[in-house]
């Protein structure tokens, strides 16, 4: 029993004393405001994650294409087979030079192609996702392997590595663009093409480019040369090469 000072008996609670109303909407007002802090934040942690293994991939694929280009008097490979079956990568993995990167059982298997395509792109489409993204400038490089300096076929345009004018200011690859059904990643780009070009905004308004010379970098996509007309002098360096 537990009696006052002055000697009544009290009652005595025994069990915890709980949350009033106004305690649980005040933690949860506090919790909804952490929430949308650190959300955000989080999202765009994951995002610049998923940008450094993009862009660490195709500087990969890059210094395939240059050990490719190597083996090959430093022609560039073809962005595909005059019949269509076979893509610029495939030369790439046929070839040897993407390492250990496919099961030759598994080729599908989305391990296999991750070196190929871009993290953020896949996140966007997950239901494409394991398939190769990057998709190569069509402008450059042979156009399919019958082509030699001797028989050029469209001689405007740059086929080996060593011909181009000014490598740092020439697309090699972008991150990639999805068909208007969404349903498969495009391979190749040029910009008089109106399903394989623009690339897509895979960064807001923005996505990643790799020029001849090997370096990364973010590009808007209105900032991207709408022609490779000969008269178009960036253009031109941009999309041809020379």
């Amino acid at each position: 029993m537990v009696f006052d000072r002055l000697g009544n008996m009290k009652p005595h609670r025994t069990g915890r004393h709980g949350f009033s109303l106004v305690e649980l909407l005040t933690a949860i007002a506090a919790i909804a405001i952490l929430a949308a802090i650190l959300i955000p934040t989080i999202s765009k942690v994951r995002m610049a994650s998923m940008k450094a293994e993009a862009a660490s991939n195709m500087k990969q694929v890059h210094s395939s294409i240059m050990l490719y280009a190597q083996d090959n008097d430093t022609f560039l490979p073809p962005y595909w087979n005059s019949d269509g079956i076979v893509r610029w990568w495939e030369y790439l993995k046929f070839g040897g030079y993407l390492g250990n990167v496919y099961d030759e059982e598994e080729s599908g298997n989305a391990n296999d192609m991750s070196i190929l395509g871009s993290p953020a792109l896949r996140s966007l489409h997950p239901e494409i996702d394991g398939l190769a993204t990057f998709m190569i400038n069509g402008s450059i490089g042979l156009t399919n392997p019958s082509q030699t300096n001797t028989n050029p076929g469209d001689p405007n345009r740059v086929k080996r590595y060593l011909d181009f004018k000014d490598p740092a200011v020439t697309a090699l690859f972008f991150e990639g663009k999805t068909n208007a059904a969404g349903t498969q990643y495009q391979f190749v780009t040029w910009p008089n093409s109106a399903t394989q070009f623009p690339p897509d905004a895979v960064y807001g308004d923005s996505c990643l480019i790799i020029y001849a010379d090997g370096h990364v970098d973010t590009i808007r996509i209105e900032d991207i040369p709408k022609t490779s007309n000969i008269s178009d002098t960036r253009g031109r360096l941009f999309w041809r090469g020379y």
